[in-house]
């Protein structure tokens, strides 16, 4: 398989921006508005509407929840990390010394942030279909791996990562009440942020309960999100 690069540039100077962490310019006594903050803002837009228009076209049978939560996945800090280390995109970072000792360029959060950003720089380079030709490159086998390797089994771990990316806090799991039916136990837990309930699932057992209310919780939170987004 051929190493996959960094997307050619015709303004080198978005490139740099795209790769520039504001650690860097706050070191340097720089503007703060010179960071990959902005690209990453437009990026993450781009990659967004990809991502959906891809699982809605690859998978015309996949229902809108089971979308939802492979989109959440495809998108999570991880694996964005994750597509960002396949293009060693780290040894492009412009960080600070302390970044630098701190192991900045492995760090997830620094890693998917710069991945969105350089999309958001692509795009301004260029236009969307550069960005649509590099992402199906690259992305394409991914989403394929994710669909493969996850089988949707792990989203308590899915709504730790966006609950703690968000909110700074980890998501809380309550058990609302354990009833027999039909010779059988049903649990009902609920998943909490803050100490607000935002969903609840059922199961024959503690995991399975908490997983469909993981997976609820993921739903209504990309559901706030996008109702936020129109109404700002």
């Amino acid at each position: 398989m051929s190493k996959r690069k960094l997307p050619e540039f015709n303004n080198l100077e978005l490139l740099k921006q795209a790769m520039c962490h504001k650690s860097f310019l706050h070191e340097n006594g720089l503007p703060l508005e010179l960071s990959n903050e902005r690209l990453e803002f437009l990026g993450d837009a781009i990659l967004e509407l990809w991502v959906r228009k891809e699982l809605f076209l690859r998978y015309p049978s996949m229902n809108e929840g089971t979308m939802s939560v492979l989109k959440a996945l495809i998108v999570s800090q991880s694996s964005l990390a994750e597509l960002a280390r396949s293009i060693e995109l780290g040894k492009y970072l412009i960080i600070s010394k302390g970044e630098e000792k701190a192991g900045g360029r492995e760090q997830d959060s620094l890693l998917a942030n710069a991945f969105e950003s350089l999309i958001g720089a692509l795009y301004l380079d260029q236009d969307y279909q550069a960005v649509n030709a590099w992402l199906m490159n690259l992305m394409i086998p991914h989403i394929e791996r994710v669909e493969k390797k996850k089988s949707f089994k792990d989203t308590k771990t899915i709504l730790q990562e966006m609950v703690q990316a968000k909110y700074g806090t980890l998501p809380q799991y309550r058990l609302l009440s354990e009833k027999s039916q039909d010779h059988e136990k049903i649990f009902t837990i609920a998943v909490l942020i803050d100490g607000k309930q935002i969903s609840k699932g059922k199961g024959k057992n503690r995991k399975k309960a908490e997983m469909e209310a993981a997976e609820k919780a993921i739903r209504n939170l990309i559901a706030r999100e996008e109702k936020a987004a129109q109404k700002a």
